[in-house]
């Protein structure tokens, strides 16, 4: 198997580059997966409902941004992907000479610990690297729970708790 022109995921970086500029656990963990990924050619599904808020308010990320911090602009989402002989990605918007990167909390609790991380460092690198911006962003936004997402949490809430009818009263 040949490595030799991989290209990585922008959102990947940060899992193969650490901190201490040594190779870490975490490092050889994400590598291991890629490799199995290639070998078999699969992928290892990601997925969460904190990832499918993310991916579904995506949108609501960019309005808000543009109702409140940028009015005199237009904030549309970026459709077009970069790469080049290392990395690719899909920043979620660009404004002048800037990279904007939204991140949608999934409620108020991860909301209130959002904080800037290696990972999201790195993503929003290397989109500045491939599209030669100067500035990159990270906004983080709490936008209402899809309705979709609430169904979900309803059924969950309702089969682990064993209940016959979803409209008995100790249901609700």
């Amino acid at each position: 198997m040949n490595f030799d022109n991989y290209i990585f995921r922008a959102s990947a970086l940060g899992k193969i580059i650490s901190k201490s500029g040594t190779l870490t656990d975490t490092n050889k963990t994400y590598l291991d997966e890629l490799f199995i990924g290639q070998l078999y050619n699969v992928q290892k599904e990601v997925g969460s409902k904190y990832f499918d808020k993310g991916i579904a308010c995506e949108q609501d990320g960019l309005d808000l941004l543009s109702k409140t911090l940028f009015k005199s602009i237009f904030v549309g989402k970026n459709k077009e992907q970069f790469r080049n002989d290392y990395v690719q990605g899909t920043p979620d918007t660009l404004v002048k000479d800037n990279v904007f990167d939204i991140k949608n909390a999934y409620d108020v609790f991860t909301f209130g610990k959002a904080s800037l991380t290696w990972d999201y460092l790195w993503q929003v690198r290397v989109y500045m690297w491939l599209t030669g911006k100067k500035n990159g962003f990270i906004f983080y936004c709490l936008n209402d729970m899809p309705d979709f997402l609430l169904t979900a949490e309803e059924k969950k809430m309702f089969y682990s708790g064993g209940f016959v009818s979803m409209e008995s009263p100790e249901y609700h």
